[in-house]
């Protein structure tokens, strides 16, 4: 399947998730020269829905995105406005195959665009999926949310085999949620509060 095809599939499904920039807090999503517009959308929107309508916003990343570790986590948080909470860049770098890169005094991170089955092929929903996988491991790592020992939560550490990525979890568990939203609400994130519909009175 075509990220065409997939990123249409999942807007339509996800367009409908409310953007919560409360008190101006919002994560920054930076793309690398050759990254796919619509894997980064998707991504975005993928990623804000899981994290409470938190929003998102996406931004090209023209220059730097060649720079070795630490010289690029300093260039992403140059991008970062007043109000960011944190900064992922998607960039092409394949150095490893634990592909998120953190540092621990900068709230940045990175995510290797490289499929790590290595064979050549990106545009279909397992490599999505994936790249929607990693891009909230390095959101929770960013916010402050520890690796977890939950094989199918998205902040677990182990080493990736090709055959196990359709199997992977892209959500966070129970647990790491939790710890999630008392890291934002930590960082003066509100959330607004559900909205109850009244039942009608017969």
């Amino acid at each position: 399947m075509k990220l065409s095809l997939i990123g249409m599939t999942v807007a339509t499904v996800l367009s409908v998730h409310i953007t919560a920039s409360a008190a101006g807090k919002d994560l920054l999503l930076l793309t690398a020269p050759g990254c796919d517009a619509k894997l980064a959308t998707r991504v975005e929107q993928f990623c804000a829905a899981e994290l409470n309508g938190l929003a998102i916003h996406v931004k090209p990343m023209t220059k730097g995105s060649e720079l070795a570790w630490p010289e690029l986590a300093k260039k992403i948080q140059g991008n970062m406005g007043k109000d960011d909470l944190g900064a992922v860049l998607l960039v092409q770098r394949a150095v490893s195959s634990n592909l998120v890169t953190i540092v621990s005094n900068m709230p940045v991170a990175v995510v290797d665009l490289a499929d790590p089955r290595k064979d050549g092929t990106a545009a279909d929903e397992t490599y999505a999926r994936w790249i929607e996988r990693e891009t909230m491991r390095a959101y929770g790592l960013v916010l402050g949310v520890k690796i977890c020992p939950n094989p199918q939560c998205a902040m677990s550490n182990y080493k990736v085999k090709p055959e196990s990525l359709p199997a992977l979890g892209r959500n966070y568990c129970p647990y790491c949620k939790k710890i999630l939203l008392d890291q934002l609400k930590a960082k003066g994130v509100i959330f607004p509060e559900p909205k109850r519909v009244k039942k009608a009175v017969k």
